[in-house]
């Protein structure tokens, strides 16, 4: 049986065991969480050698022995060697430090899950029973794409500091417009829009989510673009988010006005998503 869990490793010694390219594909995660890396072995293969040198990461180029991984919090043996990675990760089992065994991954403490993140949400799929990495991989990019197209819900749920986003149409198609402009949609709690944008895009809110219509049509502009900025503020002091979607951050609505901060009076919890 296998528990998901989301483990903090900033500050916290890592140790990768081997220096091929599964340890080098792998490493990077760590590198990004901050934690503290130290990679031991013999010899490092081209792309190792790479991150050791562009991140300054410490190499003992030996053999591993078990007091390398006394004050780690997590072990990843991947020499090539079955008997070494058994070793390692035997070593691991009786210190009780989590050990992730590529040579056979049923048979360490722990699995890296397939990987994919949208903002601040982080993904992973891993197997309960078996080991099947190209499923996990395949059913992580299924994933990520409904993520970059904003088909998943990505609203939070719990209150917290609020912002407006300046989200650009581009040409007018739905589908041309920015991964990252599709998940500030998927995030809003407020959209204030008109028809200059893809208005397609309107009917893949989720429930509950306010829309505004600002009511610009060609010539007739019925409502001031100082007024559309307004009222985008106004909404923030509310406990919930929004988003600002401008066709393409026209000229009367530039990104800085629409990103400026709110007053240190107003408290901002609600996010907007102003599009236009």
């Amino acid at each position: 049986m296998t528990t998901m869990l989301g483990l903090s490793l900033t500050g916290r010694r890592v140790v990768f065991v081997g220096g091929g390219a599964v340890a080098a594909r792998r490493i990077g995660r760590f590198l990004d969480e901050g934690a503290d890396v130290r990679v031991v072995s013999p010899a490092l293969g081209d792309a190792m050698r790479g991150v050791v040198t562009a991140h300054g990461v410490t190499w003992l180029p030996r053999d591993v022995r078990r007091d390398d991984i006394a004050d780690a919090w997590l072990v990843h043996t991947a020499t090539g060697i079955p008997r070494v990675d058994a070793a390692v990760a035997a070593w691991c089992e009786s210190d009780r430090v989590f050990c992730v065994n590529t040579s056979d991954g049923a048979h360490g403490s722990a699995r890296l899950a397939a990987e994919t993140r949208s903002g601040d949400v982080i993904v992973g799929v891993a197997s309960d029973a078996g080991i099947d990495p190209r499923r996990a991989v395949r059913l992580r990019d299924a994933i990520a794409a409904a993520l970059r197209a904003g088909m998943l819900p990505l609203r939070r749920r719990r209150r917290g500091g609020g912002r407006v986003d300046l989200v650009g149409g581009g040409p007018g198609p739905a589908d041309l417009m920015t991964v990252r402009g599709r998940r500030l949609l998927a995030e809003a709690d407020v959209v204030v829009a008109d028809r200059l944008g893809p208005v397609d895009v309107l009917q893949e809110l989720e429930p509950g989510v306010e829309v505004i219509d600002v009511g610009k049509q060609p010539g007739h502009h019925p409502v001031t673009q100082d007024e559309i900025n307004a009222h985008c503020w106004s909404l923030t002091p509310a406990p919930a988010s929004a988003s600002f979607d401008s066709r393409a951050a026209t000229r009367s609505c530039s990104g800085g006005a629409a990103r400026r901060s709110p007053p240190a009076t107003r408290p901002a919890s609600r996010s907007k998503s102003c599009r236009g």
